[in-house]
């Protein structure tokens, strides 16, 4: 989005939301209400973290969705948003993604949707499972057909661009998949750090891990997110379900 000028030590970005921007948005429905992904709000959240701290590998920690940014079908009612990005005490810098309709009033309410706090490079992780361990614990195949179905019967209707995911394999509390963008957004994977609809396709992969074939889980906050390169218009994700380390996680 566009940097704006503020008087006191925030950065401010702002760019506008319709149904028709960005192009793939209006694929992304919940109950059949336009939702622009989280992964999308996280894809800004990552640039403002670029920006305020210089480049180099970041992370974001203690993501809260506070509300859902949906956007009406009318592309004419589009949606100001701005990314505030404020430094903190510890070098930190707290983030919040907020938005209001393009045509309210100069002194309407902005509506808070994430909240986050980014800093510099983590530190370093254990060993992470290699590939072909990861495909080794999922030996049950899933059909990608019924996959969908399941989805949409939660009331998750999503259009062809957001059925990116292949090859669905599932174990005990584990799956793995093949994700990539359709056609006509592969050529414009190289204009985001992760595009959402290939990481949104990351996200549907914990679904598919899930053992309980009825549930239906919804990110609503994100312990840490770290992108330690461009993965371009296709990867492989590997998702595994742990206890929730708390009633209301």
């Amino acid at each position: 989005g566009t940097r704006l000028r503020a008087a006191g030590r925030e950065r401010i970005h702002e760019f506008h939301l319709s149904a028709e921007t960005p192009p793939f948005v209006a694929q992304h429905r919940v109950q059949g209400r336009i939702l622009m992904p989280a992964t999308g709000l996280l894809e800004s959240v990552l640039c403002a973290a670029q920006d305020a701290l210089g480049a180099g590998t970041h992370s974001v920690e203690q993501v809260t969705l506070q509300e859902a940014l949906m956007l009406d079908d009318d592309p004419a009612a589009a949606r100001t948003v701005q990314v505030v990005s404020t430094p903190q005490a510890d070098d930190s810098v707290a983030i919040r993604v907020c938005s209001m309709p393009a045509d309210a009033a100069i002194d309407a309410t902005w509506v808070e949707h994430v909240q986050a706090k980014a800093g510099g490079a983590p530190e370093a992780a254990s060993r992470p499972q290699s590939l072909a361990e990861a495909r080794a614990r999922c030996a049950e195949p899933v059909a990608r057909d019924d996959f969908y179905r399941r989805l949409e019967a939660h009331g998750l209707d999503f259009g062809p661009a957001f059925h990116s995911i292949d090859a669905i394999r599932r174990g005990q509390d584990c799956a793995i998949a093949e994700v990539a963008l359709a056609a006509e957004l592969a050529d414009e994977a190289g204009a985001w750090r992760m595009h959402p609809v290939l990481l949104d396709g990351c996200v549907q992969v914990i679904a598919a891990a899930a053992s309980d074939a009825d549930a239906l889980y919804l990110p609503f906050s994100i312990g840490r997110y770290v992108l330690h390169g461009q993965p371009g218009s296709a990867c492989t994700a590997f998702a595994t379900m742990a206890a929730a380390a708390s009633a209301e996680t």
